[in-house]
């Protein structure tokens, strides 16, 4: 999704703040905290008399490490789209130049936007305003796409730029995120194009500094298994729930509560047991496309043709990860002293769910 990086590599992509499905006991964070940022690394350098339109090549050898080639020699991949001033505070310029994907500074304080050489500006996931569509799926650069697309499966509900996003969050309070107040919203979406390293804008709290953070909501998804119902909610049905367990239990839970939001992504379940108590499920959609699940610890496998992870604790909490091709989704089940059947009754939950995912 992301170009290379600016040493040379290849960069993270960017995952929505949050991106998966989780049945989890605890929320992921696209935006875990995910679920997903686009990370371009700056480098301190002379500008090399960087001009709109010269193109570059990769050089591990140089400070930036690029060299400046014809547009038309085989090792060029990158364009210069935009020369600008900056001395590092406010918006960063090449928030709003067309194709940018990366960038560069220089002594004199100039900031050089460049992005892959051969990219269609107009499709440009950067310049996308409110309203408009994105195509974002793993191992490839996100696009604007128009919303009447059926590749588009995002669609822009609020942008934001220079912004800061606190990880402060007290337990059991509602999420005061930049996203919170839009019922709609699926995920978010973050680039940033300097360091991951970013000192928080508010001392001594925990969060990171976004130069562009896009609040998303899905489009073109595959009809819901609960309509109307918020978040990941929509994705499993309650009574789906109760029988997928049930079939791996032997009937050990008499009911189940409707899913209830507890977290931007995430959808909790309350399994009542016929001999008294009380066990959960939660599914979240998180948005995020790295894989494997960065908690680490899971044994990896496949399931019904997708990327899976799964790891259980001794108390009985098992997280099951799938690589769904709208984003990683993320299914835990907490169960009073642990199951046998834990993953079993993850798997079955994950295959109720899986006609109604993205």
């Amino acid at each position: 999704m992301l170009p290379d990086d600016a040493s040379g590599q290849r960069q993270r992509r960017p995952v929505p703040w949050y991106v998966g499905l989780l049945i989890v006991v605890v929320a992921a964070i696209l935006v875990c905290d995910g679920g997903g940022w686009l990370v371009v690394r700056y480098f301190s350098a002379s500008s090399d008399n960087a001009k709109v339109d010269d193109c570059l090549a990769d050089d591990g050898e140089a400070r930036p490490p690029y060299r400046r080639v014809g547009c038309d020699d085989g090792a060029a991949r990158y364009r210069v789209l935009a020369v600008a001033d900056w001395t590092g505070t406010g918006p960063n310029p090449c928030v709003e130049v067309p194709g940018a994907s990366r960038l560069y500074d220089t002594e004199d304080n100039k900031i050089v936007c460049i992005g892959d050489k051969d990219a269609d500006p107009t499709k440009s996931a950067n310049i996308a305003r409110e309203g408009d569509c994105l195509r974002i799926q793993r191992d490839a650069d996100a696009q604007r796409l128009d919303c009447t697309d059926p590749l588009a499966n995002f669609e822009v509900l609020r942008r934001l730029t220079d912004v800061y996003v606190s990880e402060l969050r007290v337990p059991g309070t509602p999420d005061d995120g930049p996203c919170s107040d839009i019922p709609e919203v699926a995920t978010r979406f973050a680039y940033q194009w300097r360091s991951e390293d970013v000192t928080p804008r508010a001392p001594g709290l925990p969060g990171r500094h976004y130069d562009l953070l896009f609040c998303l909501g899905r489009v073109h998804e595959p009809p819901p298994a609960v309509p109307d119902a918020p978040g990941s909610c929509r994705y499993l049905a309650a009574d789906d729930v109760l029988a997928a367990v049930n079939a791996v239990a032997g009937n050990r839970y008499s009911s189940v509560s409707p899913g209830r939001p507890s977290g931007p992504e995430a959808c909790t379940y309350q399994l009542s047991k016929e001999s008294g108590g009380r066990d959960t499920v939660t599914i979240e959609t998180t948005g995020i496309f790295d894989w494997p699940p960065p908690d680490g610890g899971r044994e990896e496998f496949m399931l019904d043709g997708e990327r899976a992870a799964w790891r259980a604790n001794p108390i009985g909490v098992g997280y099951l990860g799938v690589a769904r091709p709208g984003g990683n989704v993320e299914i835990v089940l907490v169960l009073d002293g642990g199951s046998p059947f834990l993953r079993e009754a993850a798997v079955e939950i994950y295959r109720a769910a899986a006609p109604h995912l993205p």
